[in-house]
């Protein structure tokens, strides 16, 4: 090999690592799952706690935390979140969101039978800095083991939400009869 081949070799490594280290001092922008690390924790029959942890540099929209279940038995509450940041979206106006940290309870009614309860969490959030992108709603699945029905700890009772409805199971056969009952 020849010098001048050596010189090439040699500026041609050098520009390759100066497009490495400016590549590298690019923000990257992370998966949504490793930007709101999700984390979640049954701590009771009728209880479930959610928690985030969010990547410098992003933001968990509060509204946009949604619980869903179709496991049948299950009934999921009002999500409980506690207030968050104030914002002016460009996009959605007034907001409260959340830096850091997020958290969430989800009150569960549960059917006596009910070992697994299979939950839909919903989310929304954004990157705050160059280049800034809002992530379009991501669902994840939660397969959640509850712990053993007692006769001590009844199950709670819900309204039904918008995508839930209540079992019959715990209804008496003659009432269950006529819940099941459709009049068109």
């Amino acid at each position: 090999m020849d010098l001048q081949m050596i010189r090439r070799l040699a500026v041609l490594l050098v520009s390759g690592l100066a497009a490495a280290t400016a590549l590298a001092a690019e923000p990257d922008i992370l998966p949504v799952e490793q930007a709101f690390a999700l984390d979640a924790k049954v701590v009771a029959r009728d209880r479930v706690e959610l928690g985030w942890r969010i990547a410098d540099g992003y933001y968990l929209y509060r509204d946009k935390i949604k619980v869903r279940s179709d496991t049948v038995g299950v009934v999921v509450g009002a999500v409980e979140t506690p207030p968050g940041e104030r914002k002016t979206d460009e996009f959605l106006g007034d907001v409260e969101i959340y830096h850091g940290q997020a958290s969430a309870v989800v009150p569960l009614a549960v059917d006596d039978g009910v070992e697994r309860v299979s939950l839909a969490v919903h989310i929304q959030g954004c990157h705050e800095r160059e280049p800034r992108i809002c992530y379009p709603p991501h669902r994840t699945i939660l397969d959640l083991v509850l712990p053993a029905a007692t006769a001590a700890t009844p199950a709670a009772a819900f309204p039904p939400g918008p995508a839930s409805a209540p079992s019959a199971a715990g209804l008496p056969a003659s009432i269950r009869r006529a819940a099941c009952k459709v009049y068109w």
